[in-house]
């Protein structure tokens, strides 16, 4: 150990300049390479929250598809019951209505509206319907038409424009 002790001490300060350099050398070299590990932990996180949007967007898009799919199924299986019981537009018969501008009574037009809907024998497609109310507080009685009532009345007139086509469903 003497040997060492006088070995040293004739060297002088040399090592002690050699160990130094040695270490900030290391000490570089160990930063740099936990500078390059952080960055890399960063590109790993970016990567993970990348992939964490794509799954949720997979997973989105494959809860679209299930939808669609559940969809699909149900229109087939409403299309297979309308070509069991013959309910293809094609087969049906179709009637024109077109009336345009015809004066009638409220209740007139009450029974003409309750027929222009749908049933399970037939159907009306619309294209225009207009109803324009006239005025006719004249034929009202005296107390009627003090009252500020704007609702339609059974006595009143209306013009009516209706323009349409029923289906009609063939018996089978």
């Amino acid at each position: 150990m003497n040997v060492l002790i006088q070995e040293l001490s004739r060297l002088g300060r040399y090592p002690l300049f050699l160990f130094a350099l040695l270490m900030a050398v290391a000490m570089h070299f160990s930063g740099q390479l936990v500078w390059n590990a952080h960055g890399e932990y960063r590109a790993v996180l970016t990567r993970l929250d990348s992939a964490r949007k794509e799954r949720l967007f997979l997973d989105q898009q494959k809860e679209k598809i299930q939808d669609y799919k559940k969809f699909s199924s149900e229109v087939q299986d409403f299309v297979k019951a309308v070509q069991t019981n013959g309910m293809q537009e094609s087969r049906w018969t179709s009637y024109t209505v077109d009336i345009k501008d015809r004066l009638m009574t409220v209740a007139d037009m009450a029974i003409l509206m309750s027929n222009v809907g749908s049933s399970s024998r037939y159907y009306f497609r619309p294209k225009r319907l207009v109803i324009t109310a006239t005025s006719a507080k004249e034929y009202l009685p005296l107390e009627m038409q003090k009252l500020d009532n704007t609702a339609l009345t059974p006595g009143e007139k209306v013009v009516l424009s209706l323009s349409g086509t029923y289906l009609v469903v063939p018996e089978k």
